[in-house]
């Protein structure tokens, strides 16, 4: 399991640890540029306003991380890293030769050299009436 740890009490609750900002190099996250990350005194790491900036930890490495911010004054929460489930499917846009409506079907998506394979049939989201598709196999 992985965590990120956030700041849950004074002047910086809300930001994130992550690896310590040395002003030097290109800054692509808009948000850093505007809010960028502040390093800690005593320790390798930086408060990051946003995830996106903030460190992965695997869940045995978390209390010592936040011990040692606590050693320095800083409250802090271990907060569970959600994946996103994998986008398994590819969006193939349509039209519906009844009533013309525009609609995107989401097909499984497979490994592999895409071949056209047999029509698909597929109910309209607007009319529910049935038509065929050929998509890639």
């Amino acid at each position: 399991m992985m965590y990120r740890i956030r700041i849950i009490s004074g002047e910086y609750k809300g930001r994130y640890i992550g690896r310590p900002f040395s002003g030097w190099g290109l800054i692509t996250d808009p948000e850093a540029r505007e809010n960028p990350p502040v390093n800690i005194n005593g320790a390798p790491f930086a408060l990051h306003a946003t995830e996106h900036g903030a460190t992965q930890f695997f869940s045995a490495n978390t209390e010592g991380v936040r011990t040692e911010l606590k050693a320095l004054g800083y409250e802090s929460e271990a907060v569970e890293e959600v994946a996103a489930p994998k986008q398994n499917y590819v969006k193939i846009p349509t039209e519906c030769p009844h009533c013309n409506a525009k609609q995107e079907v989401h097909v499984e998506a497979r490994a592999g050299f895409a071949q056209m394979g047999s029509p698909q049939p597929v109910v309209c989201v607007k009319c529910e009436k049935g038509f065929e598709i050929t998509v890639p196999v």
